[in-house]
């Protein structure tokens, strides 16, 4: 332990009174998260060289010299030094045979190969490159008084916004890699939205024995509704920008699916349908603009009856601390994109009856996301 940990825990050794003797007490939360900036960039560093990869595929380890090699790493010590920082985390383990040094995969480097199920890379490579490039003006956005400016990025980036900015084609990798995320995301969502609540019964409730078409808003490829198709029957529609829809006919191949290209903030460009779902959509914007996209949703939404526009979103719990996940996320959002993470109060309040709609229910699901569900008032 270094004499500069060592003292900081002196100072604040009164708050473990009880901890056994000899045991090290926990690091103070502010030097916890300090100590962890360096190794959250090493790891980030080995992930763009697919480290963890490489050694996957070389059966879970392999020599420093030979790994070099594999990367665009300039030197071994370099590369020694990023492993042994990512090894203070658990990431890698870098073990002397001889006169050699061998490099070994463990249970939390795995989670960082690209196409492993669940993988953590994508999530890395976006928190730790562009979310990266705005934070750096976090403190920006939250103290000035110049009102064009929302969000971190609109410092890092004043003439393109994020959105914009992933869709130039210098960032095809980038937007590759965001894409990735949502998937990965989505994947481990999709159990919960969609056996934690009663898909089938509402489709049939509103059908009232017609054919139900359901759209998803912002859908991407259309992971949602694909999965929803296992647990109700209904016609699918994908509606997204045109850069996204064009990659969904791939990903649907001939499944009988609509289409269709548009804007969600102009309802002429939004299907009629009974139902339109909206997943992880709304906490990317201010009040203001997702006010605008339900009520452009609304004004579709109107004209067919008993429709819902179901809300699929972090709900807060207003009388408990954020998660980590949910504390990230939040961060997250005022420094991209300029939305935010809701309580149920926030999103009645401040969004859904601004939008003209009104609660249904909010339907607890049994993952991270509750479903909020909405008519036309």
């Amino acid at each position: 332990m270094s004499n500069f940990v060592a003292k900081c825990l002196e100072v604040f050794s009164p708050r473990w009174p009880n901890r056994t003797k000899g045991e090290e007490p926990p690091l103070p939360a502010p030097l916890r998260l300090v100590l962890q900036v360096h190794p959250t960039a090493a790891m980030y560093v080995c992930t763009r060289q697919r480290i963890a990869d490489e050694l996957q595929a070389a059966g879970g380890s392999m020599e420093l010299t030979e790994l070099l090699g594999k990367t665009n790493i300039r030197s071994a010590d370099h590369l020694y030094r990023l492993l042994r920082s990512c090894e203070s985390e658990g990431i890698f383990s870098v073990k002397q045979d001889g006169e050699t040094m061998v490099v070994h995969n463990t249970p939390e480097s795995c989670m960082l190969i690209r196409d492993a199920p669940g993988s953590l890379a994508p999530m890395v490579l976006h928190a730790m490159y562009e979310s990266a490039l705005a934070l750096n003006h976090l403190n920006e956005v939250v103290t000035s008084t110049d009102k064009s400016k929302s969000t971190a990025w609109d410092y890092f980036s004043p003439k393109t916004p994020y959105w914009a900015w992933l869709d130039e084609p210098a960032q095809k990798e980038t937007r590759q890699n965001f894409n990735s995320l949502m998937v990965h995301v989505t994947e481990a969502q999709l159990p919960f939205i969609c056996k934690g609540f009663a898909w089938g019964s509402l489709l049939e409730k509103i059908g009232d024995g017609e054919a139900v078409k359901v759209v998803d808003v912002g859908g991407g490829k259309g992971h949602l509704l694909r999965a929803l198709l296992e647990v109700a029957s209904f016609e699918p529609i994908v509606f997204d920008t045109p850069l996204m829809v064009d990659e969904a006919a791939a990903f649907w191949g001939g499944t009988d699916v609509e289409l269709v290209k548009g804007d969600f903030f102009k309802p002429e460009t939004i299907p009629l349908a009974h139902v339109y779902t909206l997943k992880h959509i709304l906490h990317d914007w201010s009040d203001e603009k997702a006010i605008e996209i339900l009520r452009a949703v609304g004004v579709q939404a109107s004209k067919v009856a008993n429709s819902r526009v179901m809300i699929i979103e972090l709900v807060l719990d207003a009388d408990r601390k954020l998660g980590s996940f949910e504390a990230w996320l939040d961060i997250q959002m005022l420094n991209l994109v300029g939305g935010k993470e809701r309580s149920r109060k926030q999103w009645e309040r401040d969004v859904i009856s601004k939008a003209g709609m009104r609660i249904e229910g909010v339907h607890v699901t049994g993952g991270d996301e509750a479903i909020i569900e909405c008519s036309i008032v």
